[in-house]
């Protein structure tokens, strides 16, 4: 973690009113970034781990690794100082029995859709056997493409990509804005982002490990704030009051969808019309090309090298125009 990153982190317990987060750094790559640490509440004392360059901004570290019982073996194994080892063990033996059932482990190293959102964004080829059928030709990460493309530029403004996988979108992003920020909750594609990152040599982004329902920001922060086929997988009126908050006077978002409800039991369920009046009451103004008119933007995910899958993703824009009316 880039240590300048720490100004920009609120405590998840604090994020409506400033309570600023203290950097006690263990270890340490360069006088810039920090390796191996503790971010700390100087309120209510409450510690994120900062293990491998990835600060973990959760409200519950221990409850996180219960339901990845993979990580906490490599976490203490690649630890560089006694205290964090101490405390990473400390956690291990309050855990409860690990829960495997929980359906984030789909998107660690070892889950079934870690590698085909890699593919999508970094790793697919042209001679792909499923995208050298297609007529015409189509790369997964166009969708990417296109949100960014449609973003105006703010060389003076911040950026926040919610749900961030390895960070394709991020590292486009980056290029249009003064600081971006990737937040996912896989521990596995912030480590892949990152390490992309120290690759490209951009300095002006960084990923965390953090929850989009309990975002480690003070409110009115970002310029923009993309969420990109994310609505499925959590309670979407509370990820639109959230947006809500984050987002600066006149701030826009950016959706994309595929309203698939077959791959989780979160939340409400909406239809492409019923998002947009819901967002219509939490405060935003659509704009006026995406009030009533539904997009189908390709885009695609490798399963295995027989299985993909293929969906039309709606998109739309909008700005924060007012306090939320619900």
């Amino acid at each position: 973690m880039r240590i300048q990153l720490t100004r920009h982190l609120a405590c998840v317990k604090h994020t409506e009113r400033k309570r600023n987060l203290s950097l006690d750094m263990l270890e340490s790559s360069d006088g810039n970034e920090c390796t191996e640490g503790f971010l700390k509440c100087e309120e209510c004392r409450q510690l994120y781990p900062l293990i491998d360059g990835i600060p973990l901004l959760l409200e519950d570290v221990a409850e996180y690794v219960s339901t990845r019982p993979s990580l906490l073996g490599k976490w203490i194994l690649s630890s560089k100082t006694s205290t964090m080892k101490e405390y990473l063990k400390d956690m291990s033996s309050v855990l409860t029995k690990p829960d495997k059932s929980q359906g984030n482990n789909l998107y660690e190293v070892d889950g079934s859709l870690y590698g085909s959102y890699n593919w999508a964004q970094f790793d697919y080829t042209n001679d792909d056997r499923f995208l050298s059928l297609l007529k015409w030709k189509m790369n997964p990460n166009d969708l990417y493409n296109k949100v960014v493309h449609s973003t105006m530029t703010n060389l003076d403004g911040a950026a926040l990509d919610l749900g961030c996988s390895s960070g394709y979108a991020t590292f486009q992003l980056a290029k249009k804005f003064a600081f971006v920020i990737g937040i996912d909750l896989s521990f596995s594609f912030i480590s892949e982002a990152r390490r992309r990152m120290a690759s490209s040599r951009q300095g002006n982004l960084d990923f965390i490990v953090a929850d989009c329902l309990r975002p480690p920001f003070l409110p009115s922060k970002f310029d923009l704030v993309m969420a990109l086929n994310i609505i499925e997988l959590m309670d979407i009126e509370q990820l639109v009051d959230r947006i809500h908050r984050l987002l600066k006077e006149d701030g826009e978002v950016a959706f994309t969808s595929p309203y698939d409800y077959n791959r989780t039991q979160i939340g409400s369920r909406v239809s492409p019309q019923t998002f947009r009046q819901l967002l219509q009451k939490s405060g935003f103004r659509i704009e006026s090309k995406y009030v009533t008119a539904e997009a189908y933007i390709p885009w695609t995910l490798k399963i295995n090298e027989r299985t993909y899958l293929f969906y039309y993703v709606d998109y739309l824009r909008a700005r924060k125009a007012s306090k939320a009316k619900r």
